[in-house]
């Protein structure tokens, strides 16, 4: 393959002679212009008339202009796609430690039960049914005592007319 052959579907910069023997690269768009970008893609050299895009210090041609902006489109994606597994991944351990907190609560909330004395049996006293049985028939004798008593006051009362004054009344 010959040297023409390499570089026959590749653009090249102009480059001239100046009178100091020095060398000078021209945009070959714009051959009144000196190159001053390189494409980071493909490698031409261009003027500022012919900048295609930026990135960081670093130029693209026209040509190469979709190639730029294909590629901010996939680095956005990927840095969705990035945040957005960080973000599901954070939730996860949310949910984890919430679950985690609940299971160390329940366990050490069951410790304290078994290992604990009841503090609504502890000073009580534990009775029979046959005691039970006898502390209420006392309050049913009580109760029909003081009713019986209640009816004798009400029946002496109502007897002999006697007017009651209550403390703090006065008569009128």
């Amino acid at each position: 393959m010959s040297k023409d052959n390499v570089f026959a579907g590749k653009r090249r910069a102009l480059v001239k002679r100046v009178g100091d023997k020095t060398e000078k690269i021209y945009c070959d768009d714009h051959p009144a212009n000196q190159a001053t970008f390189k494409c980071v893609k493909c490698g031409h050299l261009f003027c500022e008339e012919c900048v295609g895009g930026e990135d960081e210090g670093k130029a693209y041609c026209v040509g190469c202009k979709g190639f730029y902006k294909q590629e901010e489109q996939k680095q956005l994606q990927a840095e969705k796609k990035r945040s957005r597994k960080a973000s599901s991944g954070a939730k996860k351990a949310e949910f984890i430690l919430a679950g985690l907190m609940i299971c160390l609560i329940l366990v050490l909330g069951n410790y304290v039960y078994q290992n604990s004395e009841s503090p609504i049996a502890a000073d009580t006293e534990v009775f029979t049914a046959e005691e039970l049985a006898e502390d209420q028939q006392l309050l049913n004798t009580a109760d029909r005592e003081l009713a019986e008593l209640d009816l004798e006051i009400e029946a002496m009362l109502q007897d002999e007319n006697v007017a009651v004054e209550l403390p703090g009344a006065t008569n009128e």
